[in-house]
């Protein structure tokens, strides 16, 4: 009977692995979007560049409160909550699309342009909480004894994201443009909230954190980082690869596509090769 119900908690382990590789795809394919479209309608490397900063900025300060949320309500309840908003965003920044001059996109001084490109980061931004609620899955979902091997799935997941997302944005906005894509991505969000919905994630035994933290400590986590080998080395190459894509902004489209493609391409097989080891070396023990 154990047996059954770890299997059941797997498939659903795998389902929302699956779901939460949708939503991610759909997110970095729409950011990815809108800068090649920014670039080929106001053609300023300035204005990408701007974005790029601004994203990855937001990123970074954002981290600790969706954290907190993860920690603090419910893995099912963070995920949609991740998935509607990014909805709401997206079906926001598709009527200010149809309602205003294309022309108007092409200033970049136009308010309407700006307000576009927030509405979509925004929304991008609102599914970085589905990442890190999906990473605290393992530990709810997977036996101690397989942690390792779900955790190379969701980098996996996240490897396959950001490599699928980098080529198929130029794609569809050269072959379909900007309003298709929008379309796309607001039925593709609607499909994971629907699949999600009817998803039941078990935490009776996990404890949230009652009450939001009275500060970040920087100094404790610094201190957890360095409990954890490699971490560090880990930190620094994520550092070192957004930086090195910031720096490709400056460059023409074509190259973000073949750059994105290839950087994706190196961390899904660096997971692979991973994985592959630690097979390896659980076979011959």
């Amino acid at each position: 009977m154990n047996s059954i119900h770890q299997q059941k908690t797997y498939r659903l382990f795998y389902e929302i692995v699956v779901n939460s590789l949708a939503a991610s795809l759909v997110n970095n394919f729409v950011w990815f979007s809108l800068t090649f479209w920014v670039y080929l309608e106001t053609k300023s490397v300035l204005t990408t560049s701007l974005m790029a900063g601004v994203y990855s900025g937001t990123v970074a300060l954002t981290g600790f409160f969706l954290g907190t949320i993860a920690d603090r309500y419910s893995k099912k309840k963070a995920m949609l909550f991740s998935s509607i908003c990014s909805l709401l965003l997206y079906t926001a920044a598709f009527v200010l699309f149809i309602v205003t001059p294309l022309s108007t996109f092409k200033n970049v001084q136009s308010p309407a342009l700006w307000l576009f490109v927030l509405l979509a980061l925004v929304g991008a931004i609102a599914g970085n909480l589905r990442s890190i609620t999906l990473s605290t899955l393992v530990s709810i979902l997977v036996t101690e004894d397989e942690r390792d091997k779900a955790n190379g799935l969701v980098g996996t997941a996240n490897g396959i994201s950001f490599l699928a997302s980098s080529i198929f944005s130029g794609l569809a906005i050269g072959y379909l443009g900007m309003f298709w894509m929008l379309v796309l991505a607001l039925g593709s969000t609607l499909l994971v909230i629907i699949h999600l919905m009817f998803r039941s994630i078990p935490e009776e035994n996990v404890q949230h954190s009652e009450e939001y933290p009275a500060s970040f400590d920087i100094r404790k986590t610094i201190h957890i980082i360095k409990a954890i080998p490699g971490l560090f080395g880990l930190i620094f190459f994520n550092c070192f690869n957004n930086f090195f894509g910031g720096c490709l902004y400056g460059f023409d489209g074509s190259v973000w596509v073949i750059a994105g493609f290839c950087t994706s391409l190196g961390n899904f097989m660096g997971i692979l090769e991973f994985r592959i080891y630690h097979w390896r070396a659980f076979r011959n023990s």
